[in-house]
C-alpha cells in the first residue's frame, strides 16, 4: 500500500512540473537605426497578457514592440519577459538577445525635456505638458514614445497613450557636429475612457536662451554646486525633477558656490536665469 502511495505522489509530482514548464516560448527580432534608435519586435506562442522589455542600457520598456536609444557604442544583453496569466498555471519565459551598437554620442547639443499636469482652465483630463528644453544649432528631432507606434519629429509634437502603463519616452537630437539623446519613464494611470495625452512646448524665454550665459559645474556635484558667469551678476538656478516638479531654486553670483546638501541624489532639470528674463537648461546629477 505505501508503494503505491509514493507511486501514485511521483506521478501527480510529475504532472505538476509538466504544467509549470508550459513555456510561452518569447523571442524578438531588431533593427538598429544609425543614430542609436534600435527597434523591436516581439512574438510568443501564446496570448501573453504583459511584455516587459530589459534594454541593458538602464532602462525599460513594455508593449510587444518597442523602441530604444543607445547613446553609447558597445554590446548590451536585451531582454523580453512575458507572462500569460490566462493558463493554469501561469506562463512566464524570457528570451534575452546581445546586439552591438557602433553609434556615438556628440557633445555640441544637449537633449532635454520635463513633463508636468497641465491645471490650465479648460485642459482636459489626463492632458500633460511636455517642455522641449533642448540646445543646439541647426538641430533635427526623433521622439520615441516607448508604446510600439511609429516615432515623431519636429520640436513640439502631440503624443496621446490608450493604455496605461510605464513608458519610457526618448527623444534623440541630431546635427550635422553632434548627436545627444534623453530618456525619461513616464508613469500612466488612467481612471477613465479619457486618452493621456502629452503636448510638447518650447519653455518659457527659449527664444531668447543665450547659449553664453552661464554653466554649472562640477556635474555630477556633491553637496556645492557653481554657476560659471559674470561674477556681478546675480543669477536664478531652478532644479526641477524630471516630471517637471520644482523641488528648489537658488540665487547666486557667478562662481559663487550654491549649498546643494540637503538635496536628494538624482538627475535634475536645471533653468538658470538672469534679471532680463534670459534662460538656460541643462541636465544635472546630484551625487
Amino acid at each position: 500500500m505505501k508503494t503505491k502511495i509514493t507511486l501514485l505522489a511521483i506521478l501527480l509530482m510529475a504532472g505538476f512540473m509538466a504544467k509549470a514548464q508550459i513555456p510561452c516560448n518569447p523571442n524578438f527580432t531588431y533593427t538598429i537605426d544609425p543614430s542609436g534608435i534600435v527597434s523591436f519586435t516581439g512574438t510568443v506562442t501564446t496570448s501573453a497578457t504583459s511584455y516587459n522589455w530589459n534594454f541593458g542600457n538602464g532602462t525599460s520598456g513594455v508593449g510587444l514592440n518597442t523602441t530604444a536609444f543607445y547613446n553609447a557604442p558597445g554590446t548590451y544583453t536585451v531582454c523580453l519577459i512575458v507572462q500569460d496569466s490566462s493558463l493554469v498555471p501561469n506562463c512566464i519565459d524570457s528570451s534575452c538577445v546581445t546586439i552591438t551598437i557602433t553609434s556615438s554620442s556628440g557633445s555640441s547639443c544637449n537633449a532635454a525635456f520635463y513633463v508636468y499636469p497641465d491645471t490650465s482652465a479648460g485642459a482636459s483630463p489626463h492632458t500633460y505638458i511636455g517642455v522641449n528644453a533642448s540646445t543646439g544649432a541647426g538641430l533635427t528631432y526623433t521622439w520615441v514614445w516607448g508604446d510600439g507606434t511609429p516615432n515623431s519629429s519636429g520640436p513640439y509634437p502631440s503624443h496621446t497613450y490608450s493604455v496605461a502603463g510605464i513608458y519610457n519616452v526618448c527623444l534623440v537630437v541630431i546635427s550635422s557636429t553632434c548627436l545627444d539623446s534623453f530618456c525619461s519613464n513616464q508613469t500612466i494611470n488612467k481612471t477613465s475612457s479619457d486618452p493621456y495625452t502629452i503636448n510638447f512646448q518650447a519653455p518659457a524665454g527659449i527664444n531668447s536662451v543665450n547659449k553664453e550665459l552661464a554653466e554649472i559645474y562640477p556635474n555630477p556635484a556633491d553637496d556645492k554646486l557653481f554657476i560659471k558667469g559674470d561674477e556681478h551678476t546675480i543669477y536664478q538656478a531652478d532644479m526641477y525633477t524630471l516630471s517637471g516638479n520644482l523641488l528648489a531654486s537658488f540665487t547666486s553670483k557667478g562662481n559663487q558656490a550654491i549649498d546643494i546638501s540637503k538635496l536628494p541624489a538624482q538627475l535634475y532639470m536645471v533653468k538658470i536665469s538672469d534679471a532680463s528674463g534670459k534662460a538656460q537648461f541643462a541636465k544635472f546629477m546630484k551625487k
